[in-house]
């Protein structure tokens, strides 16, 4: 059960990577001529700017991955909402909420996943080798910094250009979002009797942040919202509480 969940959550992350390799695709069909026209500086550029794009894009598909699923690629005590598995913060009496530390590794191991998707090896065109992915998220208030080291070796023309550093700044409130989510655990965890609603909301008015909830048999549903604006997208931090 559990290898079939991991597949199902690595095909939903490789699906989400389509888009962002969509640059790549087109830089392959054209790559032939550029190599025959000596362009090879031309090549390498291409290359980076497809690179710089899909960290990008990866970073932020990490950050929405990972909030949506309560902050883990593939949590072990979750309840199944929609096409994602919602980690459980709090269960009949056990406080689960992860660390921000915790958030930050899982960010960074789905980023790799999905920059791994960047580049295909052996492609005729070109030659290209790659080591392995390693990456660092940094949570802030109101912005996640993910870097990323994938060294990249680019051949053409007997010319090689290595690639290794990508950093990429995503506006979210995620950080916060932890910090708030994790009061509202903690706060089950010493009350497990019965859920205190207007705790609830005003630990959102205290974090700025509006507190959407939802219930299904046991299980409450929460959705950390960010209403600041200060993303362009809307990540919000979903989590799962069952309290009998």
């Amino acid at each position: 059960m559990i290898k079939k969940r991991a597949q199902i959550a690595l095909f939903a992350i490789i699906a989400i990577v389509i888009i962002a390799g969509v640059g790549a695709y087109i830089y392959i069909q054209n790559a032939e001529k550029l190599k025959t026209e000596g362009e090879a500086a031309g090549i390498a550029n291409s290359v980076k700017e497809n690179l710089d794009s899909c960290a990008k894009n990866s970073a932020e598909a990490a950050v929405l991955i990972i909030s949506a699923q309560g902050g883990y690629i593939l949590p072990e005590d979750s309840f199944r909402y929609i096409n994602f598995d919602v980690a459980y913060w709090y269960d009949k009496g056990r406080n689960l909420s992860p660390s921000k530390t915790a958030v930050e590794n899982e960010i960074s191991d789905a980023a790799c996943i999905l920059m791994y998707g960047c580049i295909y090896e052996d492609v005729s065109v070109y030659n290209i080798t790659r080591g392995a992915c390693a990456a660092s998220t940094t949570l802030n208030p109101d912005y996640a910094m993910v870097e990323i080291n994938y060294p990249l070796t680019l051949k053409v023309l007997d010319k090689a250009t290595i690639f290794s550093e990508f950093s990429v700044k995503v506006n979210t409130l995620l950080g916060k979002a932890i910090l708030a989510a994790g009061e509202i655990a903690g706060e089950q965890a010493r009350h497990p009797g019965s859920m205190c609603i207007t705790c609830i909301a005003d630990t959102g008015q205290k974090y700025n942040m509006l507190v959407d909830s939802g219930a299904s048999n046991d299980t409450y549903l929460f959705s950390m919202i960010d209403t600041s604006g200060a993303s362009a997208k809307q990540y919000e931090l979903k989590f799962a509480m069952r309290i009998s």
